[in-house]
């Protein structure tokens, strides 16, 4: 009779295992779902600020805007696309009405807009090369330039400036990947020591002691990665 206690115990406790993970993973989701609100509230709000601003012709506002929006990049949210097609527009327009410097201002700011979202890949290589041809055929057009370099012609300065821009470098897969996994470890060590430290018979500071070093280790790792991607 003695050992019925322990027997009944066992189901009990695996339940209330159950009842942890389910409420750990619950809350991850609700933070990834909160982190993701977020960002498309502040996407779309950058993105009708612009609206607004070049509705009132404020166009220099706009761009500002506009780059706003798509810094606040996530695969798939519709604001990302329409942000980067009017900044496209405004520069193309600017160019044709021969306003170089709000065309260089809009293609500028589209190209590290979209470099600033950059992780293991680069969002929209397509819109970005079409912003350094725009830029190094604008840049080839300044006088200045053309003092400086008074041995090459426009088409010269043109090759020029887009193999400058061709040199900026990609992202690093490997560092990239090594900044998700450092991620993973740091939160994932934290989430276990939390779960961990939560049981009844928990031994906490024993706990701290095993976990820290692992929790650091991911911290540290995420950190460089991102420093050296």
């Amino acid at each position: 009779m003695s050992r019925s206690p322990k027997a009944g115990s066992r189901p009990e406790e695996h339940s209330n295992n159950r009842k942890r993970i389910l409420t750990f993973a619950i809350a991850a989701l609700v933070m990834l779902l909160l982190v993701l609100v977020r960002v498309a509230v502040g996407a779309y709000s950058e993105l009708n600020s612009g609206k607004d601003a070049e509705q009132q012709l404020y166009l220099d506002v706009a761009v500002v805007h506009y780059a706003r929006a798509l810094e606040w990049y996530v695969p798939g949210l519709p604001a990302m696309d329409e942000a980067a097609d009017r900044l496209m527009d405004i520069g193309n327009a600017a160019r044709d009405v021969g306003d170089a410097e709000m065309a260089f201002m809009a293609y500028s700011y589209l190209r590290s807009a979209l470099y600033a979202g950059r992780s293991f890949y680069t969002p929209r290589e397509d819109i970005i090369a079409v912003c350094d041809e725009q830029i190094a055929e604008l840049l080839s057009k300044v006088p200045d330039v053309q003092r400086y370099h008074p041995d090459m012609d426009r088409g010269q300065l043109k090759e020029m400036f887009l193999s400058y821009s061709r040199r900026f470098p990609g992202p690093s897969v490997g560092w990239s990947v090594l900044a998700i996994l450092g991620f993973s470890v740091w939160i994932g060590s934290t989430a276990v020591f939390l779960y961990k430290s939560a049981r009844r018979d928990s031994h906490v500071m024993r706990l701290l002691y095993a976990w820290t070093p692992i929790f650091l280790a991911g911290y540290c790792i995420w950190l460089l990665s991102l420093y050296l991607a």
